[in-house]
């Protein structure tokens, strides 16, 4: 199966409910899925997998127990996956991501004595401009446990996964590099393969830089924030045998405690205590 990590917008309506879950179980009206999972859908098909997770479809909106089971379940979802389409580029669900390649500018040249097309392109390198996707607070788990993802942008379709990031537009030969463009995702992978031998300080120094990428994102919702981490936080308890308590684990305290937040005097949330990031 495939996830699908992407931007709801206000235009998510069409939701799994109490209501409609019978509905839903026999039919699906797919024009009022929005583009966004009507082209996941295609690409679904097209890969030759058989099932697709859409957390609107597949979580009760309206029911807060189906909510927290669910989310508890998050590692798996998305680790098992076989694969998660990343929408960098769209707002809202509404917007798709499957648009006609790009055609200009271009020019026709020569290489190898053969004949090729040329694009020419002087912006900056489209995956280091940051997207609607890269500030959703849910969105970034959904990146780091997935073990393969297909990214799509504006101008192009990009691979990631553990280690290598593969972007075909602008050369003729495969371009990899590492894939640190979540920078969290080395960190994550270094935490998860030492597990109980990695050091504490440099566990500290670990999830000090997974912690900052995750918190400047937002959510429609701040009692989410711990929920929104919870995939993470989970698989990094299994590996360094290691408790969590409101986002800061037993083996960095007290030196966890010396956090400030960048945006002046933090909103107070019931979720969580007053010494903890996520209040």
């Amino acid at each position: 199966y495939a996830c699908l990590s992407y931007c709801w917008g206000k235009e998510q309506q069409y939701t799994l409910k109490n209501a409609n879950e019978a509905t839903l179980r026999s039919e699906i009206d797919f024009p009022r899925l929005g583009q966004t999972i009507q082209d996941a859908i295609t690409m679904t098909q097209l890969l030759g997998l058989r099932y697709l997770w859409v957390d609107a479809l597949c979580i009760l909106q309206d029911d807060a127990n189906d909510k927290a089971i669910e989310i508890k379940k998050m590692a798996s979802i998305y680790g098992s996956a076989t694969l998660t389409f990343y929408i960098g580029q769209a707002e809202s669900v509404k917007e798709g991501f499957l648009a006609p390649h790009l055609t200009k500018p271009r020019e026709k040249g020569h290489q190898d004595n053969r004949a090729v097309d040329k694009f020419s392109y002087s912006g900056p390198f489209e995956r280091d401009v940051v997207v609607p996707l890269d500030y959703r607070a849910w969105a970034f788990q959904e990146f780091l446990l997935s073990p393969r993802i297909l990214l799509f942008m504006s101008l192009n379709v990009y691979w990631v996964c553990r280690r290598w990031h593969y972007q075909p537009m602008y050369s003729q030969n495969p371009f990899h590099r590492n894939a640190g463009n979540i920078n969290s995702i080395p960190h994550l992978n270094e935490i998860i393969s030492q597990g109980k031998r990695m050091p504490r300080s440099d566990f500290f120094k670990a999830w000090n830089y997974i912690f900052s990428d995750y918190s400047y994102r937002k959510l429609t919702d701040p009692e989410d924030r711990l929920d929104a981490l919870t995939g993470v936080l989970s698989v990094i308890s299994e590996a360094r045998e290691d408790k969590c308590h409101f986002g800061h684990w037993e083996s960095t305290l007290p030196g966890s405690l010396m956090w400030q937040s960048s945006e002046g005097t933090p909103g107070r949330h019931s979720r969580a205590p007053s010494w903890s990031w996520a209040a």
